[in-house]
């Protein structure tokens, strides 16, 4: 997996939200205690994100569709899908973050399914939830191990093996195809200055019906997901050890304030301690 560091972002000895990195894996952990103000607006991962709650209560909303959930099921979020979340209670929550890449399960599905799986949101079967939190456990306090590897490959399948998988929701083809080039378009593009005149030229459609599609099937309007994208290149060149200055300025930001502002909002930590999290040496930040 790699070499670890953690931050923690703890304001009183009485609640703590640290961070985890492992290396070049893509793995990454959270873990909070007590954890009140955490709170994230609409935004999407590329990889997949599990949360164990141990006490208290998290809400996250798919839109419209408003879930508030405790300690009785592990919780995916799936890649790609648009999210807000955050805690709840005066005792705030505490709780156990896990985001996985795609190709943790790069083998396929077990119903012939190709691609990505796709988790449903709530996964109840106690087995799976007991290797997570061994998992997470495990990883979080000896990094990089076989036993560690060998557990994860062990979530993995038992994981696919307890779910019956969901579908992507199916639209029209045409105008998936028109989406998809403007989705790709914007993540080619990302550091630009983009219009929404251009991108409704190079999808074939009125600005108004674009803003519509693209916000009822992304979850978002295209300015918000072209700062989503933004943000996920930028923790990609902070992991890597990228200068703050140059990623701000790579990233299409005005200059490093700007981009810190945007960063805390969406991600919940500065950019220097999500990089500090990924440093490989094996120190711990206060």
């Amino acid at each position: 997996m790699g070499n670890q560091r953690n931050v923690d972002n703890a304001s009183s000895r009485s609640s703590a939200h640290r961070i985890w990195r492992l290396g070049s894996t893509g793995i990454e952990l959270q873990s909070g205690r007590n954890v009140r103000t955490y709170k994230l607006p609409a935004h999407f991962h590329e990889d997949y994100q599990f949360m164990l709650v141990d006490t208290g209560a998290r809400e996250i909303n798919f839109g419209r569709d408003r879930r508030v959930f405790g300690n009785e099921y592990l919780t995916v979020v799936n890649p790609g899908e648009t999210h807000s979340t955050g805690c709840l209670g005066e005792q705030g929550s505490t709780f156990k973050t896990m985001r996985l890449p795609v190709a943790t399960w790069s083998n396929g599905t077990n119903d012939g399914l190709t691609g990505e799986p796709l988790f449903p949101f709530e996964v109840e079967n106690r087995y799976v939830l007991r290797l997570f939190r061994r998992l997470h456990e495990l990883v979080e306090s000896a990094g990089n191990t076989l036993q560690s590897e060998e557990l994860l490959a062990e979530f993995a399948e038992a994981l696919l093996n307890s779910c019956r998988l969901k579908r992507r929701n199916s639209m029209p083809k045409g105008v998936e195809r028109r989406l998809n080039l403007v989705r790709g378009y914007i993540e080619d593009n990302y550091a630009k200055t983009l219009s929404l005149d251009e991108l409704a030229s190079l999808a074939g459609l009125s600005k108004y019906h674009l803003l519509r599609c693209f916000s009822d099937a992304v979850g978002m309007p295209p300015h918000a997901f072209q700062m989503r994208v933004r943000l996920n290149r930028a923790k990609a060149m902070l992991s890597a050890g990228m200068p703050i200055k140059r990623v701000a300025n790579a990233t299409g930001f005005s200059d490093p304030s700007h981009f810190g502002r945007h960063f805390v909002r969406v991600v919940g930590f500065t950019p220097r301690s999500y990089q500090s999290a990924v440093d490989i040496r094996n120190e711990e930040t206060h």
